[in-house]
């Protein structure tokens, strides 16, 4: 690493030129490549024609996005180190009877005020967060501090839908999910934190219930429900909290569709049967926190069951991925398949064209609670589209799990997700739907101006 202010090389890079060693390394590297005209046929073969005629039996009134930015904020130029971070997570409302008619019928234009509105149905949470080298005035350390903010932020009154009622907060939702965990060994309702955070006790085994104090009885210190996620783990004093920060904001990505399928689950089932939640990511759960994917699942079940009991149609959950393998491999087959066809990709499938290495016990078992799928839209636009497993869990008794998971037949309600993707996308970006556009658009925390002012703000505050 350079000193402060000195100059990079240019010439550093001729030493990897010169050594055989990277050369050989890069040529013994496999990595996805364009396939011949043949083999893309043969691709393309596996691509069935769907339809969209089921889309005026359940139409959706209501749609849903979440997206996720977050910012690393200097706090003080004079002591670099010294820095916090700042994630927004952004939910926008889409009125489908607003954007239906955004188009003029008389002049084939958009009416800008209606836009406008569109423009208003949108709500963010925002979480002020340590990195390196701060910690709130009574707190031991970075790590504490930031505990203590992720179970404050869940807790709050912004997270509830009735500010007095705190069994309407997202912590209520998230007690619920961890409460279905597979490796959960004590009282029922009970939340697991697998180990006391403190790294000088790291008790472990904790049961505990939402809306208890609870202190570890070894040591004495505060543990949260919120714990048990294990973000902390990736928090210190002496490094950034970027990756924890990044994760959490993942995590809440995915836990708030749920946060307001769970409340309209029990205050207005009727709307949940006309509404979507779209996802900017697949529908899977990463890293310590990657448990909470089958808890999810089995939420997911019980809500389509119940709305099944009411005759009421279950709510689409779209995961939606914009970058990555998939992706990448899509666009070198684009041009091979025809408008209007769709590809439930299987492990076979990944393991062939993608480079996924084939998993024991299947793609994504401890990780996804959603089907990957292409569609190739009428309009000629290629998605990645995950819809959640409509099992309640992977290991059932005399179940081929990684058979029927790839089954379009499985998934009952493909046809009408594919309905109103044709209907949200959009050209403002490649491949871009209208929700995720919306929620990126005001989630999005910008280097100029928006990150220039969090650094201000710091510095006014601090100093």
């Amino acid at each position: 690493m350079p000193f402060e202010g000195e100059p990079s090389s240019a010439t550093a890079h001729q030493d990897f030129i010169r050594n055989p060693e990277v050369a050989d390394f890069l040529r013994s590297c496999e990595f996805l490549t364009p396939p011949d005209g043949k083999e893309a046929a043969r691709i393309a073969a596996l691509f069935e024609p769907y339809s969209v005629l089921e889309k005026n039996l359940h139409p959706v009134d209501f749609a849903l996005a979440t997206d996720g930015s977050l910012y690393e904020s200097q706090i003080d130029p004079r002591i670099p180190s010294t820095k916090a971070c700042y994630v927004k997570v952004s939910t926008v409302l889409l009125d489908m009877s607003i954007f239906r008619s955004l188009l003029d019928d008389n002049t084939q234009l958009v009416d800008p005020f209606k836009v406008a509105r569109l423009k208003d149905q949108n709500n963010a949470l925002t979480l002020a967060l340590p990195s390196s080298n701060l910690r709130m005035k009574g707190e031991k350390s970075s790590r504490s501090t930031f505990r203590r903010q992720l179970e404050t932020f869940f807790l709050s009154e912004r997270t509830r839908f009735d500010s007095n009622d705190e069994a309407t907060s997202l912590a209520a939702t998230y007690a619920e999910l961890a409460s279905l965990r597979k490796d959960h060994a004590g009282p029922s309702g009970t939340i697991k934190v697998h180990k006391c955070p403190n790294p000088d006790c790291g008790a472990e085994e904790h049961y505990l219930t939402f809306g208890q104090t609870y202190h570890c009885p070894a040591c004495g210190d505060p543990i949260y429900i919120t714990d048990s996620l294990r973000i902390w783990e990736e928090v210190g004093d002496l490094k950034s909290s970027m990756e924890a920060s990044s994760r959490l904001m993942t995590y809440l990505e995915h836990l708030l569709p749920v946060h307001y399928i769970r409340f309209l689950l029990k205050t207005s089932p009727a709307v949940l049967g006309k509404a979507a939640f779209f996802n900017d990511n697949p529908l899977a759960i990463f890293g310590n926190g990657a448990w909470l994917h089958s808890c999810i699942m089995q939420f997911l079940h019980v809500t389509r069951e119940a709305l099944k009991q009411k005759g009421i149609s279950p709510p689409l959950l779209i995961g939606l991925q914009k970058s990555g393998q998939l992706v990448d491999f899509g666009r070198l087959i684009e041009s091979a398949l025809k408008p209007g066809t769709s590809f439930s990709i299987t492990d076979e499938f990944r393991e062939k064209y993608v480079g996924t290495a084939k998993s024991k016990n299947g793609f994504g078992s401890e990780s996804y609670y959603g089907q990957d799928f292409y569609v190739k839209t009428h309009s000629g636009k290629l998605f990645v589209l995950c819809l959640p497993y409509p099992f309640p869990f992977k290991t059932l008794k005399g179940f081929d799990f990684d058979s029927e998971k790839s089954k379009i037949g499985n998934y009952h309600d493909f046809a009408r997700a594919c309905a109103l993707i044709e209907e949200v996308e959009t050209d403002l970006w490649k491949n871009a739907l209208a929700p995720i556009a919306l929620a990126h658009r005001y989630t999005a925390i910008s280097l100029v101006p928006s990150g220039r002012i969090l650094d201000i703000l710091g510095k006014s505050l601090v100093g």
